[in-house]
């Protein structure tokens, strides 16, 4: 299966895109299913899964969950998390049958993330995924993958889009379900990294469209 495991909704408050239309832009970039990660809410999450039964796409339950030392995402929940401990985020996905994972970490240009490699190696036999992320430099991605294949963690990837175009720029193919572990990583890993993705991002914080 070729899933996108992070794009965010109109409930993430930097992004406007409706889950009808992701579903349908995912869909038509050849995926088989995604996950909607939006920031400390799955709100969107009813809607998404009576669309997605009605295209006979995958949609995986999923929250982005900030903590004070960064964000952690959830998988495959059944309801929202709040937490301002990592351990505990992981702890409490966990307790809902979910997966766990970093996503963009070592992004030391971005303040949600978790980049502090200490805390990364004390999280690492509680998480389940590292993420490679559609948002992040090479340089940052290739941190990630390098720390997940000597540690012998699960890689995923995900574009993070904010908006209908970056949906499926990285995808996941995975072997089963995600909750097999078996996932092969399909990125665009030579593109170069299109900093105005995240400049129209900021732009639509401040102005709150």
């Amino acid at each position: 299966m070729k899933l996108d495991l992070h794009i965010h909704s109109k409930y993430s408050f930097d992004s406007r895109s409706d889950v009808a239309g992701i579903i349908r832009a995912a869909k038509a970039r050849g995926l088989d299913g995604a996950a909607i990660t939006d920031h400390e809410t799955m709100a969107g999450v009813g809607e998404a899964l009576g669309v997605a039964k009605k295209e006979g796409f995958t949609l995986i339950p999923a929250e982005e969950i900030l903590t004070e030392k960064g964000e952690i995402i959830g998988y495959m929940l059944s309801e929202e998390i709040h937490a301002k401990d990592p351990f505990e985020a992981v702890d409490l996905i966990h307790e809902q049958g979910g997966l766990s994972s970093i996503p963009h970490p070592f992004d030391a240009l971005r303040s949600s993330a978790i980049n502090d490699l200490e805390l990364i190696e004390q999280l690492k036999n509680k998480i389940d995924f590292i993420e490679i992320n559609g948002r992040c430099i090479p340089k940052y991605n290739r941190l990630a993958r390098e720390f997940a294949e000597k540690n012998k963690i699960t890689l995923v990837a995900g574009s993070d889009a904010h908006t209908l175009g970056e949906i499926g720029r990285f995808y996941t193919v995975a072997e089963g379900g995600l909750e097999d572990k078996k996932t092969n990583i399909v990125a665009s890993e030579s593109l170069v990294y299109p900093l105005w993705i995240r400049a129209k991002t900021k732009v639509m914080k401040v102005l709150g469209v």
